[in-house]
């Protein structure tokens, strides 16, 4: 560069030189404060997209924590329901196991097979109070009119104040073998009515009746109580006859080796006369030949 020409400026020169580098400065300035702005506008939105992101992952967490939540809270609240269904139904069957139960049924006599019994029973683990059977139709047994009328008792008109568990009541209905000659009905339909011990009305029980299929099934007749006491009665009566005037029992003694010896000279005698018939037998064969001895008679002669 000239030096000389740069000397030579004028002093309006030099202003204007002064102006264009105050211009120049003002330009970089404002660039400077241009580029200033625009990186703190990028700063913000950094700093806006950051918070942002914070802010999403916390609802993000925060959404996470309630739906573990909900689900936990969900979970105890089906577990809950479950013990709940649970303990209603171990209550339910509870209160089954505890209820009366009280059966009807007919059965053939354990003293004769042929004798119907109708039976009662409280099959339950609790105490049945006013027990009532309802049956459909009357009970009408073949033995009607001979002074015996099961319909008319109390058993069936008024019930059973009270059944304790296992109470059982046995009563003669008919004979199998008189009632299949009569028109009478072979099936019945019976309800039980009863309450439980603290007086709470119990579910209706109906139970079918049917002595039809009873007939013509074999069966196997079981020694029981009732034989033992009839044979025992034999052996009473036997016993009797045994007695001397009524007066106590009649009684043979003897001496054992008296009677063994009497046996024992009994069987030589009966051997001796079986030996003695033997030659008898045999000296009249001898005759019927001729009368003529034999060579082993004549030996012997």
């Amino acid at each position: 560069m000239d030096m000389d020409g740069i000397a030579l400026l004028t002093s309006n020169q030099w202003a204007i030189v002064a102006a264009l580098g105050t211009a120049v400065q003002g330009i970089a300035s404002a660039v400077a404060v241009a580029i200033a702005v625009v990186a703190a506008k990028y700063a913000a939105n950094q700093v806006k997209q950051a918070r942002a992101q914070v802010e999403e992952a916390q609802n993000a967490r925060f959404e996470q924590s309630e739906q573990a939540r909900s689900q936990e809270e969900a979970a105890a609240q089906r577990e809950f329901a479950r013990r709940e269904e649970q303990a209603a139904r171990e209550e339910r069957r509870q209160e089954e196991l505890a209820r009366p139960f009280v059966v009807v049924d007919f059965e053939p006599s354990p003293a004769w097979a042929n004798a119907v019994n109708l039976v009662f029973e409280n099959l339950g683990k609790t105490l049945a109070k006013n027990v009532r059977f309802t049956f459909d139709p009357p009970l009408k047994s073949s033995q009607s009119g001979l002074g015996f009328e099961l319909a008319d008792t109390a058993l069936i008109k008024s019930g059973v104040p009270a059944m304790p568990p296992g109470r059982r009541i046995e009563a003669l209905f008919d004979l199998s073998h008189e009632r299949i000659n009569t028109e009478l009905p072979m099936t019945y339909r019976v309800k039980v009515d009863c309450e439980d011990a603290n007086g709470r009305r119990q579910e209706t029980l109906e139970y079918v009746l049917d002595l039809g299929f009873r007939y013509n099934v074999g069966r196997i007749d079981v020694k029981n109580i009732h034989h033992v006491a009839e044979s025992l009665k034999k052996i009473e009566q036997n016993l009797k006859k045994w007695t001397a005037n009524h007066n106590g029992v009649r009684v043979w003694m003897r001496d054992e080796k008296e009677f063994l010896a009497a046996r024992a000279a009994d069987f030589e005698r009966w051997k001796a006369v079986q030996r003695a018939q033997e030659t008898s037998s045999s000296d009249s064969d001898d005759t019927d030949d001729g009368g003529e001895p034999s060579a082993a008679d004549e030996a012997d002669a």
